[in-house]
């Protein structure tokens, strides 16, 4: 590891900022690790330095467990306004199908409020988990 390198970047062939839209594209870009490129990524298109908030996908997290198999996650930001925005962030895992989850976010000059909520009908056998493993579950948070 040498500090004179960032631990991760996105290096391109082509990149163009355009200024209205406030937003950078990259062509042919690969995402790099500690200098060694990991990921090819065709095209991406990303918020330029500023922007303040851009809705748009966020980078997907990957996973894998034993209880859940591979897991893949896709949040998408949306902004609603200058002091609230929600995620929706699909979780697809293997062994369990599809949980269905978001967050949504107020914060005003005298109050906030986050509400998290979360569905899944498990495609696989919960026999030995608490509760009736015929039912769908879900989650509130507020």
């Amino acid at each position: 590891f040498r500090r004179d390198r960032p631990v991760w970047q996105v290096k391109a062939r082509k990149v163009t900022q355009i200024e209205e839209a406030q937003v950078m594209r990259f062509q042919n870009a690969f995402v790099e690790v500690l200098g060694i490129p990991v990921v090819y990524i065709p095209w991406i298109q990303v918020p330029d330095p500023t922007a303040k908030r851009k809705s748009g996908f966020l980078a997907p997290q990957i996973g894998n467990s034993t209880r859940a198999g591979l897991e893949i996650e896709t949040p998408y930001y949306q902004v609603i306004s200058d002091y609230q925005d929600v995620t929706l962030a699909p979780r697809h895992m293997t062994d369990l199908g599809t949980l269905l989850k978001g967050e949504w976010r107020r914060n005003t000059h005298n109050s906030s409020a986050v509400v998290q909520a979360g569905y899944i009908n498990p495609t696989n056998d919960l026999s030995q988990e608490p509760g009736d493993p015929g039912n769908a579950r879900w989650h509130v948070f507020s």
